[in-house]
Parts: structure tokens; C-alpha cells; sequence
């Protein structure tokens, strides 16, 4: 996600609480909806470009090292 990789993912826990359908990735049901997630972004290169910008601003601003930290330390 840092280098602006959108993540596509199955419906775990961990994943669906860290992935933001549209903004950073997708969050898939069953392999159905995998594959209708996949072909949107293979055939819509804008959208699939904006995802990518998303993903990586996402990351800097809640996932990134520096955020994490701050987080951690408030927990203590």
C-alpha cells in the first residue's frame, strides 16, 4: 500500500478492518465478487489510477509508521 498498490482481499477479520472498499482496496464477498472487482479495474484504467493515488494517501495518513506509533503510544 505504500508504494500505491490497492489491495484486493478476502473477507477476513484483520482485513476488512484495515482495507477501505474504494479507497485503498476492495474487501471481496466470495470469488464471484473477486472476479467482478478485478475486471472492473483491468478495464477502467482511470478508475484503476485513482485507486492507486488513494491507496498510497490512505497509507501516509492512518497505516504509515509515524501514525502507528503516535496510536501505540497513546494506548499506553
Amino acid at each position: 500500500m505504500a508504494c500505491g498498490v490497492p489491495v484486493i482481499c478476502s473477507n477476513h477479520y484483520g482485513n476488512k478492518e484495515i482495507i477501505e472498499n474504494g479507497i485503498n482496496g476492495y474487501v471481496f464477498r466470495n470469488y464471484k465478487h473477486a472476479t467482478k472487482i478485478l475486471a472492473e479495474l483491468a478495464n477502467d484504467r482511470p478508475k484503476l489510477q485513482e485507486l492507486r493515488r488513494t491507496t498510497k494517501e490512505h497509507f501516509l495518513e492512518k497505516l504509515d509508521m509515524k501514525h502507528t506509533i503516535g496510536q501505540y503510544v497513546e494506548l499506553a
